[in-house]
């Protein structure tokens, strides 16, 4: 931006613009699609993140579901929860996850308070690693 008075330059101030990434849902805060169960149980909630945005945003998870899956396709139990965090049950069930078994979030709704228009996410998958 350049701010000129009768042909004088005045002011002068050069800014950048980045693109802000997708939002995303996360498990554990984790952007990636695979975690170890000690990562997942340290954390056992969704988030609705904007990676590398200041932006403090209000938008939080209001509820999901999904299931557990071996690493064969055989599904082990169904979910859901109607906050970001897993149940108990739930979160023992993570405890005896193995190697390569997967938990598939579907059916999620994001929003805010207050919010009238609340959101479903896109379904996503997270791989026991």
């Amino acid at each position: 931006i350049t701010v000129s008075q009768n042909g004088t330059l005045i002011f002068a101030k050069v800014f950048e613009v980045s693109r802000i990434a997708d939002p995303k849902i996360c498990l554990a805060k984790h952007y990636t699609t695979d975690a170890t169960i000690d990562e997942i149980l340290l954390d056992p909630s969704l988030y609705f993140v904007v990676p590398n945005c200041l932006y403090m945003h209000n938008a939080t998870v209001w509820s999901f579901s999904g299931a557990f899956i071996r690493q064969n396709g055989d599904t082990i139990k169904t979910f859901s929860s109607q906050t970001n965090r897993f149940t108990s049950k739930q979160i023992k069930i993570i405890a005896s996850l193995r190697k390569d078994d997967k938990i598939y979030f579907e059916k999620g709704i994001i929003g805010s308070p207050g919010s009238t228009m609340p959101r479903r996410f896109a379904s996503f998958t997270i791989t026991v690693k």
